[in-house]
């Protein structure tokens, strides 16, 4: 934007104050590095700041030293609003909250350990590790109750719209053993065999017992 048009839009919310253009204005003078001017409409346009918006903003703030008014804007339930979050907490004297969100955040979301926080709060080797084993769960024999689960959500019936491709093996299968069993009389009418089968055969995943079913 420009400054004739933001200088425009600045008179316009000065005749007519709405939260939208307050919103724009806060963007704009944000983009700019203007923290002190975006302020003036943060309180208004606040609520209609949607979450990228808050995180930008919030993050602008937090740079800018402001931090009180950062955790007014940021939302600390919001992965990627959290480390900035947390340097603001701990800059306004919350280090012992600031350190369970930074904890809390990274043991659900390891891509955003921040090296400094890391440092800041003294999370070892031995913490990372307890996070990832939380994180892999293996299992080595299902429990029957949970097979049973599953199963209650298979479907009742396959067919082969089920069955992605494979288009010339469908329409053999159907020709040799489907169509005989629905309808013998044509088959008997122009003298053909009712029964013989079909050899599946292929590597691990290609589609046998899908085609099967």
């Amino acid at each position: 934007m420009d400054d004739a048009a933001l200088k425009s839009l600045t008179q316009a919310y000065e005749t007519a104050p709405s939260t939208d253009l307050a919103k724009v204005l806060v963007l704009e003078y944000v983009r700019r590095g203007d923290i002190g001017t975006a302020k003036v409409y943060l309180d208004v346009a606040r609520e209609v700041l949607g979450p990228n918006e808050r995180g930008e903003v919030g993050g602008a703030l937090v740079s800018a030293g402001d931090n009180e008014a950062a955790l007014d804007v940021l939302d600390t339930e919001d992965p990627a609003h959290a480390i900035a979050a947390v340097r603001a907490m701990h800059a306004t004297g919350r280090a012992v909250e600031a350190e369970h969100l930074y904890r809390k955040t990274i043991s659900s979301h390891p891509d955003l350990r921040d090296d400094d926080l890391h440092t800041l709060f003294g999370v070892s080797v031995s913490d990372e590790v307890e996070v990832q084993r939380r994180r892999m769960r293996v299992v080595e024999k299902p429990d029957s109750a949970d097979v049973v689960e599953i199963d209650e959500f298979r479907a009742e019936v396959t067919d082969f719209s089920d069955v992605v491709g494979l288009d010339a093996i469908k329409k053999q299968i159907s020709k040799k053993i489907i169509l005989p069993f629905q309808k013998p009389s044509l088959y008997m009418r122009f003298r053909k065999k009712v029964g013989g089968g079909v050899l599946l055969f292929g590597p691990p995943g290609c589609g046998k017992t899908l085609l099967a079913r």
